[in-house]
């Protein structure tokens, strides 16, 4: 495997973890994002995001995880001086190797982050997952729940079919953090089956069990 050299990223931390090929609407109004907004589109249309461990998205001040998504700008419309209406999609993870002075944004020297190929554990670990997710969410239509048809089809590709599964499941920004730090695909089907476990009780405990 080739190595690749870290490289300079804006960054736009976040309170939520963005997944590749998901789609990221952001309503930028600070000053310092206004301009990270119009430096991406000036260059390759990219930054970088992360999810914030403690603090706010606004002001600065916050914690930041070292693992997360490369986002490319799809759709920039500026509503007012300063103010965007921003839409963009996920794609390859990163890792921050350095973080860097928010000056005059948020900025890290990044580096991709691999998962390691399959073992003979993952497809076992899939069909679990795999029947685990569509259970949660047949259940959830059944209580109308606006979320993913649970006969979706899922890519051949395990670590691909992982992140469509995440992308679905009712789990949280942390649990889904835990899922997407590990580094092999494995490990990441089996943070991703401890967080379904109590999902069900959840909907039980929000909607009832639908049973006399």
């Amino acid at each position: 495997m080739s190595h690749v050299a870290p490289h300079r990223l804006p960054m736009f931390p976040l309170g939520n973890v963005v997944l590749p090929g998901q789609a990221l609407p952001l309503q930028v109004f600070e000053p310092r994002y206004d301009r990270l907004v119009r430096d991406s589109l000036a260059q390759d249309r990219r930054f970088g995001t992360v999810l914030i461990d403690r603090g706010s998205e606004v002001g600065g001040g916050d914690e930041r995880r070292s693992v997360g998504t490369v986002v490319t700008i799809v759709e920039a419309d500026p509503v007012a001086p300063g103010r965007w209406h921003v839409v963009g999609i996920g794609s390859g993870r990163l890792r921050v190797v350095e973080w860097l002075p928010d000056d005059p944004y948020p900025q890290a020297l990044v580096a991709p982050f691999v998962v390691a190929h399959p073992d003979q554990r993952t497809s076992r670990l899939l069909s679990e997952v795999d029947a685990s997710v569509r259970s949660w969410l047949r259940r959830a239509h059944s209580f109308g729940l606006a979320v993913a048809p649970p006969d979706l089809e899922l890519p051949v590709d395990p670590v691909a079919a992982t992140e469509l599964l995440l992308s679905v499941s009712p789990l949280g920004p942390l649990d889904r953090q835990r899922v997407i730090e590990r580094q092999d695909a494995s490990s990441r089907l089996e943070a991703l089956l401890e967080g379904m476990e109590g999902q069900d009780a959840l909907l039980d405990a929000r909607f009832g069990s639908g049973e006399d």
